[in-house]
């Protein structure tokens, strides 16, 4: 399928209260998939060269089942990084639409 970047930055989640978080809406179908994922998965740095988001699409991207699909992110993340390992906290969800149980 084809991807689409919704980025909303914001303030960190359950830091503060009393405060308005930015919202997206979309339309979706069955099997449409929606990856959350914090900033030290993209702002990643080894030397001078950023992981970046179109290392983090390009492996979202691919096919797979949604654990295949998350665990390839978070491994070339790894390979990535290599000996020198994860400078900042990580988060990646996936989530897929499956549809609604049968009535």
């Amino acid at each position: 399928g084809e991807g689409r970047q919704m980025y909303q930055p914001g303030p960190f989640l359950g830091v503060m209260t009393g405060v308005d978080f930015p919202s997206v809406t979309f339309d979706a179908e069955r099997g449409d998939r929606l990856f959350l994922f914090s900033d030290g998965l993209v702002e990643e740095w080894v030397g001078d060269e950023e992981f970046g988001v179109d290392r983090v699409l390009g492996a979202l991207a691919g096919e797979g089942d949604l654990d295949a699909v998350v665990q390839r992110a978070v491994t070339q993340l790894e390979s990535f990084v290599g000996k020198q390992g994860l400078t900042d906290d990580v988060t990646l969800l996936g989530i897929e639409l499956v549809g609604r149980p049968s009535p």
